[in-house]
């Protein structure tokens, strides 16, 4: 009832939000070919409106016809050119009524100035409760952030704030530095406020999910999901990552998933026979290792103990061997006695998979 109410009062509050929202429900249901039909049509609107109402735009895309455009064929917009040409991209010049100055979040180590109006901010939560929506939450329940970036973190000033507060069902909990105290502090703000989604820096989330699980403290059911998001690399990570461009110019970042490192094999069947899952084992680090890296898998053999069969309830074996198998047959995995290997943890009795690096 409670939850209800709030959506009502949030709707009168967001009216173009939820129209946004209703349109990209709408849009869910189109064929592949009617969505790109879409796309293709709001591309070239976009691009009409740029070259008719900015001086930046009317002059860098001079002699470019249209009435469809291709987005290959376009000039590539870069980050400098944002600097340097900031107030020739805005529509309606600077005086127009609304218009506000915005930051990225700084990924790449400086963040990025930009004018926006509250229409952008209306398209961009839309968007953001689309995919709450894929998780399981609808409008009205709680959606608790927690914030690395000082800049956006609000307390709120007034009745009307606190209103609006209480009517989107969020709280936003300032992350942009914490201890042992801050996480076990979170850690009851989520027991006792009992959100549906939790929201934040991977790196945050992470931090709080590590101090929950070695403090054995049980988190609500209510939670459905988590959403994680862009953020500011520490001096560590981009030593890190270039590090391993040394090696190779791609190189592939993986969100922690903190839990158990069970493997299952795969042999691909003959002829029309399909492929099948070997037994679960379990890779279990008994020294000199924080968890199972590299060095402990290809080099360091005695610090890993092999665990054959693993101990894994039926129900969630079954489950993993399935998804061991469907993985291998996605990725186009061929030859007699090829193995794919596939590490997965469980946690609040769901498997996953996926891989767990963690800083050195």
């Amino acid at each position: 009832m409670i939850a209800r109410l709030k959506s009502l009062i949030h709707r009168q509050a967001r009216p173009l939000r939820y129209r946004l929202l209703q349109t990209l429900l709408e849009h869910e249901m189109l064929s592949a070919e009617q969505l790109q039909h879409y796309q293709q049509q709001q591309f070239n609107t976009m691009v009409r409106f740029a070259i008719q109402n900015t001086d930046y735009y009317r002059d860098r895309y001079r002699g470019i016809a249209g009435p469809d455009y291709d987005v290959a064929e376009l000039p590539v917009l870069t980050k400098q050119t944002v600097v340097e040409q900031r107030d020739a991209m805005v529509a309606g010049g600077l005086d127009r009524p609304g218009l506000k100055l915005g930051y990225t979040g700084g990924s790449t180590g400086k963040p990025l100035a930009f004018y926006y109006t509250d229409e952008k901010t209306e398209h961009m939560r839309a968007g953001m409760m689309r995919s709450y929506r894929w998780a399981g939450w609808r409008p009205g329940d709680r959606v608790l952030n927690f914030w690395g970036a000082q800049h956006d973190v609000h307390k709120p000033r007034t009745v009307a704030d606190r209103l609006r507060r209480y009517a989107a069902a969020e709280q936003t909990l300032g992350a942009y530095e914490f201890s042992e105290t801050e996480l076990l502090n979170w850690a009851r703000q989520v027991q006792s406020w009992r959100p549906t989604l939790l929201q934040g820096y991977a790196s945050i989330l992470a931090e709080l999910a590590q101090f929950v699980r070695a403090n054995n403290l049980r988190m609500p059911a209510t939670i459905k999901g988590v959403f994680t998001t862009a953020e500011v690399l520490y001096d560590w990570q981009r030593a890190a990552i270039e590090s391993a461009r040394r090696h190779d110019p791609k190189v592939v970042v993986e969100a922690a998933v903190f839990g158990r490192e069970i493997e299952c094999g795969v042999l691909e069947g003959r002829e029309t026979e399909p492929s099948r899952a070997s037994e679960l084992g379990e890779c279990i680090v008994v020294a000199n290792h924080d968890f199972y890296d590299f060095d402990a898998k290809y080099l360091d053999a005695g610090d890993v103990r092999l665990e054959t069969p693993a101990d894994v309830p039926t129900e969630t074996a079954q489950r993993i061997r399935a998804m061991a198998v469907e993985a291998f047959d996605a990725a186009g995995c061929e030859g007699q006695g090829q193995q794919l290997r596939s590490s997965f943890r469980r946690r609040c009795r769901q498997a996953h998979h996926g891989c767990r690096p963690r800083r050195a």
